[in-house]
């Protein structure tokens, strides 16, 4: 593979993984693939994919790695069973954040408590990355209260 070929493949990953875990910059991506800063910098430096991180991340969030790597296919690991005549509706992760998003604003709503966009998008991205990594359906309403609260 050619070494634009590998740099071009990293970025899309990176960026891949920058909307899943709904963050802007490959630096925020430190946590979520359990390494530090500075490796994510050597690895854009070579042009090398950190198969192991990749790995590791997909094992724990469900993500695909075939998704991940080439952005095709379901993003989510699903593990479903099919019956005849029955139709099955999976949430996107578009569809869980969206969700998460009208709970924090009904909380805002409830408490009276204001929150810049800057930090309901905080609220938003923290509670979505606690969903992914409990592998909750969702989230109780009281927890959604107390981080707005918190935020606020």
């Amino acid at each position: 593979m050619a070494e634009e070929s590998r740099s071009e493949l990293l970025r899309q990953v990176l960026d891949r993984l920058k909307t899943l875990e709904g963050v802007r910059s490959d630096v925020d991506l430190a946590e979520p693939l359990a390494t530090n800063r500075r490796n994510i910098a050597a690895w854009k430096e070579r042009g090398t994919l950190p198969w192991d991180r990749l790995y590791d991340y997909c094992q724990r969030t469900q993500v695909s790695l075939e998704w991940l790597l080439n952005g095709r296919g379901a993003t989510q690991v699903t593990q479903l069973v099919a019956e005849p005549g029955v139709v099955y509706r999976l949430d996107t992760d578009q569809d869980v954040v969206y969700r998460i998003a009208a709970d924090v604003y009904r909380a805002l709503q409830q408490s009276d408590t204001p929150l810049s966009p800057e930090k309901f998008a905080q609220v938003v991205r923290l509670l979505h990355r606690d969903l992914l990594h409990t592998r909750a359906t969702q989230i109780a309403f009281e927890k959604i209260l107390e981080m707005v609260k918190l935020a606020g």
